[in-house]
């Protein structure tokens, strides 16, 4: 990217300025400035990935981290919160850990698994203990379908089309291409040199994959419905096209396919496999299909066995069917007599089942929320346990102590992430509750739980590898929320209000009150005394707890939408809605909230986190956003970042975001200040040299809008000639009065041959307010030297190092070189001659002198080309300092 740069004040002598202090932001506890505050060099980037045009948003349905894709009319920030205002931050992934798996595949004894937007490769030799042997990158999306042929692993990666892995060393997953299909990849089949993509609403894609670095589209076939899953075989491509049932097209020329015929089943076509003449259609809410394909032309049903969950994707080995069946695990179905299937055995996965393949006695299950689980199925009738892979799975809530993200994982229960690299997530332990984690708080070395139909669950964290369940407490309802303060647990819980649980004892935690706001308690802050409570249809409820045992309502404020999260900063409550974005409250009267402002952004905001400048809030769709608060009355997008899956809890800390983010697990964002909004951070603008820092406060100077000060070398009343130090003068003209500096507040010190900078010598000079002929003048500083101690030939920097009023701090660097009189920058013979055409060859005077080399004489030597002081050609600045 070309990169332009900013031009400073270049002033007649040649200097460069920059002036004064920035307003930045601050870490996400209120702790300290966005920049950067670490001794390494910052990672430089070009500013946030591109943001494709395709938006399908996703949708969670009340009890998970969500079911299915749904459509949605616009997305989060980047496109209808990106308007005309220009953007302060930059925000850009870190790094990215955990998710939800949707698909697997096994190749020998190597399982591929999609977990979260990563291919995580995985030896499954010993079933019970798979070990992780590599990773690819992030891709763009949540990865839907896996494939493996010919040394590459191929993923329908939803927005982003089909993705080509080459797993040539399983260590070491590298991407070498892709094709981004014009819909949303749901499912891909390999085979004879080109991959069959099931593209939702663009029906089935052809992509020539004979060379896996440049595939190329073949053709395409638009289905009628929306095309989930694919199984080809022969010269037919057998299409799972969900409402509209199995559709059959002729690839025999993959470049013009042919529709051939359809069956419609009378569920939702999921997924399908082809095996012995036959079809095995998952067809969603009526389980598994059978349909006859011998004669593809005149397809015919068969028999078929309605699961008890939804049937998502299935696979066929030895007369059984294996069927993912979302929220009844794996179901296995006797397909012997395919007109009479059976149930045969089944076993409940945590999670939700969402894919499966069949390998060497085994199936393994993808679980939604849940990571890998790997079944026994030597006995079909009875199938067992036999391994699993789940690390941070489904993430629902975040929270950052000490080094450590503590993270909500839904089905998995609380599971912890070393971020101490944010760049580097490393797990580090975890443990499963018994009901579904929505919520956490920390406090104390023990996390809490708002751990839904199980009320509020305590886990010791005192050792993070090995965190150990301590107790719990069943509230009445389901705990959506949890707040932790002053020895009490406040927990939303739903459908019954607010739960105060005395957790002074974390081992024997118990119920003292509660109060029933009108709706659905989803979320709680608590602050000064009040319970504030994210009241789905009842809005912001402000909750009285000074009285533990019996709180009560002390005000509210109603809003339109759903009230889903719920901050407290600086008299305001900052909520989370639903349908109308980040609302923000004036709570400073408990008993009289008042509504101040709002940012709507047209998404499905879920939660929020503040400091002491910006409110980040998430969302369903579009995931993370930014909100300037500077003025709660006029809250302003200040930038933002599409997370891979759908967003739904956020920690702030430093510099850096952390996202639980559902199917994408922990989401870790950088947040840079952009003050110049070139795209580029602050930071990396001043190491690359596209701005400099003269101050070194972090912030370009281009970016601090302070009064201009102008660098001269000034001739006092009482002197002829700046040749001689003793005289030397340098008046400082600033475009607005100021006041006469004290002791300390100016810095005056050489720079020396290596860059840095001397010693202050300011006690050396003296300071007075006025122009170049002695006339007082508020806007002029005249420093002249009263001593000879800088010499006539030193380069100096000039520093507002106090808290100097009137003036901004500035520092001036490579401002003047001492005896450079007609001021341009060089010292040479002509700084005399045209000044001084009569140059005495006697003693001169004090006052008329000009004598270079002290010898109390002004002579022709004192001017000579030979003479160091007084070269014939330019003085060079020194080394290193060539602004």
């Amino acid at each position: 990217m070309q990169r332009s740069k900013t031009i400073l004040v270049v002033l007649a002598s040649g200097m460069l300025l920059g002036v004064g202090e920035p307003a930045v932001g601050f870490d996400g506890k209120g702790g300290g400035p966005l920049v950067r505050e670490n001794a390494g060099a910052p990672s430089c980037f070009a500013g946030p990935e591109d943001q494709r045009s395709k938006v399908l948003g996703q949708w969670l349905f009340p009890y998970g981290c969500g079911t299915d894709w749904f459509e949605s009319a616009s997305h989060l920030g980047q496109a209808a919160a990106k308007d005309a205002r220009a953007s302060s931050l930059l925000v850009d992934m870190v790094s990215q850990s955990g998710g939800s798996s949707y698909a697997v595949a096994v190749s020998g004894n190597l399982v591929y698994l999609g977990v979260g937007p990563r291919l995580v490769v995985l030896d499954g030799t010993d079933p019970s203990n798979p070990i992780v042997l590599g990773q690819s990158e992030v891709f763009p999306n949540i990865i839907e379908d896996i494939t493996i042929a010919g040394g590459y692993a191929y993923v329908a990666d939803y927005e982003a089309g089909l993705q080509i892995i080459d797993i040539s060393d399983p260590t070491n997953p590298v991407p070498v291409g892709g094709y981004d299909t014009s819909s949303y990849a749901r499912g891909v089949a390999v085979a004879g040199g080109y991959a069959y993509v099931t593209d939702d609403y663009a029906g089935l894609q052809i992509i020539n994959i004979s060379d896996p670095a440049n595939p190329q589209w073949a053709g395409g076939y638009y289905t009628s419905g929306r095309a989930y899953g694919v199984a080809v075989t022969d010269r037919y491509a057998y299409v799972a096209d969900y409402g509209y049932g199995l559709q059959i097209i002729d690839i025999s020329d993959p470049s013009d396919p042919q529709w051939v015929s359809v069956y419609y089943t009378s569920g939702r076509a999921y997924d399908v496999v082809v095996a012995g003449g036959y079809a095995y259609v998952a067809d969603w809410d009526a389980g598994l299909v059978i349909i006859d394909i011998s004669d593809p032309s005149n397809p015919q049903w068969v028999g078929g066995y309605d699961t008890s969950g939804e049937a998502k994707d299935v696979a066929v080995a030895g007369g059984y069917a294996y069927v993912a069946d979302w929220d009844a695990g794996l179901v296995i179905i006797d397909i012997s007599d395919p007109s009479n299937p059976q149930w045969a055995g089944g076993y409940d996965t945590s999670g939700y089942a969402r894919g499966v393949v069949v390998a060497g006695g085994c199936t393994y299950v993808a679980g939604w929320g849940a990571g890998l689980a790997i079944i026994d199925i030597s006995n079909p009738s009875d199938p067992q346990w036999a391994g699993g892979y789940d690390k941070n799975g489904c993430a629902l809530d975040v929270v950052v102590v000490g080094g450590n993200a503590y993270i909500a994982g839904w089905d998995t229960g609380l599971a912890i992430i070393d971020i101490s690299d944010p760049s580097d997530p490393q797990w580090v332990g975890g443990c499963d509750t018994s009901g579904w984690a929505y919520s956490v708080a920390v406090a104390g070395g023990y996390a809490y739980l708002a751990d839904s139909w199980e009320g509020l669950q305590i886990i010791d964290i005192s050792d993070p590898q090995h965190p150990f369940w301590v107790s719990g407490c069943d509230t009445s309802g389901s705990a959506y929320g949890v707040a932790v303060a002053g020895g009490y647990a406040y927990v939303a819980d739903d459908e019954d209000g607010l739960q105060i649980i005395d957790v002074f004892d974390p081992q024997h935690p118990f119920w003292v009150g509660g109060y029933d706001t009108s709706g659905l308690a989803w979320d709680v802050a608590v602050a000064g005394g009040y319970a504030y409570v994210a009241d789905t249809s009842g809005g912001l409820q402000i909750i009285d707890i000074s009285d533990s045992q019996h709180p009560f309502r002390v005000g509210g404020h109603n809003i339109n939408g759903g009230t889903d999260g719920v901050a407290i900063a600086g008299g305001y409550a900052y909520v989370a809605e639903w349908s109308y974005g980040l609302q923000i409250i004036d709570i400073s009267d408990p008993v009289n909230p008042q509504w101040a402002g709002e940012y709507y952004n047209n998404c499905l905001a879920r939660d929020v986190a503040l400091d002491s400048e910006y409110a980040y809030m998430v969302d369903y769709r579009g995931g993370f956003a930014v909100i300037n608060i500077s003025d709660p009355t006029d809250p302003q997008w200040a930038g933002g970042y599409d997370t891979r899956g759908s967003a739904y809890g956020v920690a702030v800390a430093g510099r850096y975001a952390y996202v639980a983010d559902t199917n994408g697990g922990l989401v870790i964002l950088r947040v840079d200040p952009d003050c110049n909004t070139n795209g580029i951070p602050d930071d990396c603008d001043i190491i690359e040299g596209t701005s400099q820092d003269i101050n070194t406060n972090g912030i370009p100077d281009e970016c601090e809008e302070l009064p201009q000060v102008t660098l001269q070398v000034a001739v006092p009343a009482d002197t002829k000639s700046l040749c001689r130090s003793g005289n030397n003068a340098i008046l400082l003209t600033f475009d607005s009065d100021i006041e006469l500096p004290e002791p300390g507040d100016i810095l005056i010190r050489p720079l020396l041959d290596n860059g840095n900078y001397g010693a202050d010598l300011s006690a050396n000079f003296t300071f007075s307010l006025e122009d170049e002929h002695g006339n007082a003048d508020t806007t002029r500083l005249l420093i002249k030297e009263n001593s000879q101690v800088l010499g006539n030939s030193l380069w100096i920097g000039v520093q507002n190092a106090g808290d100097w009023d009137g003036a901004q701090p500035f520092i001036l660097r490579h401002m003047v070189q001492v005896g450079d009189v007609n001021n341009n920058g060089n010292v040479t013979a002509n700084d005399l001659s045209p000044i001084f055409p009569m140059i005495p060859t006697a003693v001169a005077s004090a006052t008329e002198r000009c004598d270079i080399n002290g010898d109390g004489r002004v002579m022709a030597n004192d001017l000579s080309p030979v003479f160091p002081n007084i070269p014939s050609a330019p003085v060079p600045k020194p080394t290193g300092h060539g602004l």
